[in-house]
């Protein structure tokens, strides 16, 4: 994944898009304001997120699914070369008209 950084204008358009069309929940609006922010790579998706946003594991996967069911956020375990899933993932954000805005890999800490 390229390093691409993403513009104000898109994030609100995106953010707006989302909140009016699919009723997204203002934790997950957060949640997305917060991935477009990121760096290209980034340590520690779950812990990074949880401790910023004062949440469990679990509720952050649930944020993380609604913004996955309005199809905004595309995410993917990543595997090695030999095919075997390793503690990365990587994530887009998706404009309406399917053009990814942002890209990001989220390595989990050991």
């Amino acid at each position: 994944m390229s390093a691409k950084y993403i513009r104000a204008d898109e994030v609100l358009a995106l953010l707006q898009y989302c909140t009016l069309q699919h009723g997204l929940s203002l934790q997950a609006t957060g949640i997305l304001a917060f991935l477009a922010s990121t760096q290209s790579h980034t340590t520690g998706l779950t812990y990074t997120l949880c401790n910023q946003f004062g949440i469990s594991g679990r509720t952050l996967w649930k944020y993380i699914n609604e913004l996955k069911r309005c199809g905004v956020l595309k995410i993917k375990a990543l595997r090695n070369r030999h095919g075997q899933f390793i503690a990365a993932y990587g994530l887009a954000l998706v404009a309406p008209d399917g053009v990814i805005v942002h890209e990001c890999v989220f390595v989990e800490r050991n």
